[in-house]
């Protein structure tokens, strides 16, 4: 999975319930730096799935890389400390598509370490 397409995967992730907060942004931000994408291109990303332009989650090959995926966005959806019911529904479709264990979405949504 190429870096764009996990950020955008993260931005659709963070606007699930139709707005970014200030922890999800700024989570966002540090995603962006470490992925290393300007700020013009996360911005981009970001018009995209705001816009609906990119909606699409793409699944890694690799059980590692989709776990990795998984903590990620379970981290950008926790990132203002509560979890709205379209994040639920998220985490559990994600789980499910991502073929993460039952356990380990559990321990997620009860916002455990995972």
């Amino acid at each position: 999975m190429d870096n764009r397409t996990l950020f955008q995967t993260l931005a659709i992730a963070a606007l699930v319930d139709g707005e970014i907060s200030a922890e999800e942004s700024a989570l966002l931000e540090k995603h962006a730096a470490t992925l290393k994408l300007l700020p013009s291109e996360a911005k981009e990303i970001l018009d995209d799935v705001k816009s609906g332009k990119s909606a699409g989650i793409a699944k890694p090959h690799h059980p590692e890389a989709r776990l990795s995926l998984f903590r990620a966005v379970v981290q950008i959806v926790r990132a203002d400390k509560k979890l709205t019911g379209k994040e639920h529904e998220l985490l559990r479709r994600l789980g499910n598509a991502l073929e993460i264990p039952v356990e380990t979405v559990d321990q997620a949504l009860k916002g455990k370490k995972v």
